[in-house]
């Protein structure tokens, strides 16, 4: 039995010894309320007891936890097992910051549901139909004053004979009084998707205020509802974390089912190409445990699994408290909370090492930025509203051109051009620099920027149904991208935009031809922002007119060196890539096996060779002898299929690999 105190998850004799601790420890200060704001000061005398409170009640909960777990064990004798074991096996010093970070962040968590917006879009975006649109435009009093449009009435009647109307007009009828949704709707300027460069010479618009505001249609009672909370968010939220609950470098993937297997993936190219540094693996909930990855091969790569319900307790599959969902690409916030690292490489799972990141800790320009982000494909969509939302008075001149913040303003800039229509939004002080992110990689300090990261969680709390349709407007890459910069953007935090852009990587299609990419190539910042400086010394001699096109190609493939490859399509998983059929293409005579990754350069060894061979040492061999042979994960489990099944198939690849070489350069 696991009634013994001695066998509860974490002894509550320690949990009490930090209750006695921290009761009489009043060294923090997490500073939730300005001091000199009476009305919201905490009452130092309520708030003792409030936290006595608060770790009674995680206690509790962990007893609770723990017979829960039994009654699993008896369902499931190997996970529950397995996870109780992980879940005991905690030092004093975890616990302690346990303790600290559940309190904290469920004082967070009520600041941003006590301030919650009570409207929102349509998690669905039917804005995109136009018959839809227009009749949602009829239903909301879309204020135009917001949009600048005028307003259209839709003459066109829709019945209830059209089952997708009819099912659209249901859900209204529930959602408009259940959580005050409202579909989306866009204007003139539709939704835009612009590329950084465009190789096509189209003839894009300036993305001007002007033409952002005629995107997405904001609601005037939504925009209000908004601004109260995020006023009121920013108002109450720390300036800080706990005292001691971060500490040293590393890096952070995210868990649960198929992304576990392509962490392991990563980990092993990064282990690969020298990395020393620890790393955390996020395992989303206590369903998503893997046995034999956390606890047999992650610790002999110096890794190992977090639960976020450690310090999250009350997150579910389905949201907190059966209510706020967070899913998806919410994720990545969350993991930068509940690691244990001060200074975080946040990788997206499917995201691959090609060059030794652990330098970046060390190096400019990390050090003096304290933020690292990388480039997507596309051009800043914010909406002009969110400056105002979040109270950010804007400039009127041009501060930058695009990615060009090193060359002077006066090469390309006569100062007479009109702000609103003239002038790129993000290219005007104190707006969020254009272009977008590409959030498969973040580099951050989490002591430094402590503000941004808080709030980036408020953004991506709230963020499918409302920050993320005002960061991109429905433009590709719509998620959680934005957040980071955003919130550093808005408290004045400096970062640091590699400005060396994405690379595709992939190979030529026969039938119809055309180019696949399968990958994005992500630069070294350390290289690139020694290529910012002598840039900057190039600029100065130069008194030739401006080009902008010289720019771009200053920071090309020759000046830099790939660090990421990101593999977002199709995944490297074998079991999809066989289901799917993802390693043919069609041509005359039948079906060929292709490289997906035929392009790679600046690389000392074959890529996708590579990955194979990881991929057959953990499908395929005995990667520990005293254990059964192949890869056990929730996934393969709940597929119906054992790993080992796929060898053939695995072996025909690298054989294949192996037989084509020449097609490839390598340095």
């Amino acid at each position: 039995m696991l009634n013994d105190p001695e066998d509860s998850i974490i002894p509550d004799i320690e949990y009490r010894n930090e209750l006695n601790n921290l009761q009489n420890d009043n060294s923090e200060n997490y500073e939730f309320d300005d001091p000199s704001d009476t009305e919201n000061s905490i009452n130092s005398k309520e708030t003792e007891i409030d936290e006595v409170e608060e770790y009674q009640k995680i206690v509790d909960n962990l007893r609770d936890a723990n017979e829960k777990l039994e009654i699993d064990f008896k369902q499931n004798n190997l996970l529950s097992a397995s996870l109780l074991s992980f879940k005991r096996n905690k030092s004093k010093d975890e616990i302690k910051r346990i303790v600290k970070l559940q309190i904290f962040y469920k004082k967070i968590l009520k600041i941003f549901i006590d301030n919650k917006p009570n409207y929102k879009f349509d998690l669905l975006d039917v804005g995109n139909n136009r018959k839809s649109s227009e009749y949602a435009n009829d239903i909301y009093d879309n204020d135009d004053e917001i949009t600048n449009t005028p307003r259209k009435q839709n003459s066109k009647k829709i019945t209830k004979k059209d089952s997708y109307y009819s099912r659209f007009l249901n859900r209204f009828k529930v959602e408009s009084s259940n959580n005050r949704m409202f579909p989306r709707e866009y204007g003139r300027s539709g939704i835009a998707n612009v590329p950084v460069i465009d190789n096509d010479n189209n003839d894009h618009p300036i993305l001007s205020e002007d033409f952002l505001s005629n995107a997405l249609k904001i609601p005037r009672i939504l925009f209000n509802d908004l601004k109260r909370s995020h006023k009121n968010v920013v108002k109450n939220l720390p300036i800080k974390f706990p005292n001691r609950v971060y500490e040293g470098n590393g890096i952070v993937f995210i868990g649960g089912g198929k992304f576990s297997w392509l962490s392991l993936l990563s980990l092993e190219n990064l282990r690969l190409s020298g990395s020393k540094l620890p790393v955390e693996l996020m395992i989303p909930s206590e369903k998503d445990y893997e046995p034999q990855l956390c606890e047999e091969i992650l610790p002999r790569l110096n890794a190992k699994c977090i639960l976020v319900n450690d310090i999250f307790p009350d997150l579910k599959r389905n949201g907190f408290n059966d209510e706020y969902q967070i899913r998806g690409y919410q994720y990545k916030s969350i993991a930068i909370l509940v690691s244990s690292f001060k200074n975080v490489l946040l990788l997206d799972s499917d995201n691959v090492v090609v060059s030794n990141p652990d330098s970046l800790f060390e190096s400019e320009p990390f050090l003096s930025k304290g933020l690292v982000l990388w480039p997507d494909f596309w051009r800043r969509m914010t909406n002009p509203l969110y400056y105002e939302i979040a109270n950010i008075k804007l400039g009127k001149k041009r501060v930058r051109n695009s990615f060009d913040d090193i060359t002077p303003i006066d090469y390309y800039s006569n100062g007479r051009e009109n702000y609103y229509s003239d002038i790129p939004l993000h290219d005007r002080l104190n707006s969020i620099p254009d272009g977008s992110t590409e959030s498969g990689q973040i580099l951050i300090n989490k002591s430094t920027h402590s503000g941004a990261i808080l709030l980036s969680f408020y953004y991506n709390f709230f963020g499918p149904s409302h920050y993320y349709p005002l960061f991109s407007q429905g433009s590709k890459g719509e998620g959680d991208k934005e957040t980071i910069i955003a919130a550093a953007n808005f408290y004045k935090l400096p970062f640091y935009q590699v400005k060396k852009l994405v690379d595709v990587i992939g190979y030529w299609r026969h039938e119809p031809i055309e180019y696949i990419g399968v990958g994005m190539i992500q630069y070294d910042p350390i290289t690139d922002f020694e290529n910012v400086k002598e840039y900057s010394q190039k600029i100065i001699k130069d008194t030739s007119k401006y080009d902008e096109s010289r720019f771009n190609e200053f920071f090309n493939k020759e000046r830099s060196k790939p660090i990421f490859i990101h593999c977002n399509y199709p995944k490297l998983d074998p079991v999809s890539l066989r289901k799917e059929n993802k390693l043919f293409f069609t041509k005359p005579g039948g079906k060929v096996r292709t490289r997906m990754y035929k392009d790679q350069f600046y690389l000392d060894y074959d890529f996708e060779l590579r990955q194979w061979q990881i991929i057959r040492k953990y499908f395929c061999l005995n990667i520990d002898k005293n254990k059964e042979i192949g890869l056990k994960l929730n996934y393969l489990r709940l597929l119906g299929v054992e790993s080992l099944d796929y060898c053939p198939f695995i072996n025909e690849q690298i054989q294949f690999l192996k037989q084509t070489q020449d097609e490839i350069h390598i340095e």
